[in-house]
């Protein structure tokens, strides 16, 4: 398995056990983005949004989504 693949998993891990990780949830975010999987990408911007807009704000910022929730 990738190096990718496991940093993935571990960040999908970390959620499960705390579901406001916003280090994790970010970092997964941006893999979707990356992946180009708008439905989740989406689906963690909302999450985001409701823990901390300003972090939320920041996604869209790297990434460049300006997702409408």
């Amino acid at each position: 398995m990738g190096r990718a693949k496991e940093a993935e998993e571990d960040y999908r891990k970390a959620i499960s056990l705390n579901a406001k990780n916003i280090d994790a949830l970010f970092r997964v975010d941006v893999i979707a983005s990356q992946k180009g999987d708008n439905d989740e990408v989406h689906a963690i911007e909302l999450a985001l949004l409701e823990i901390d807009k300003d972090i939320a704000d920041q996604f869209n910022e790297a990434t460049g989504y300006a997702t409408q929730c």
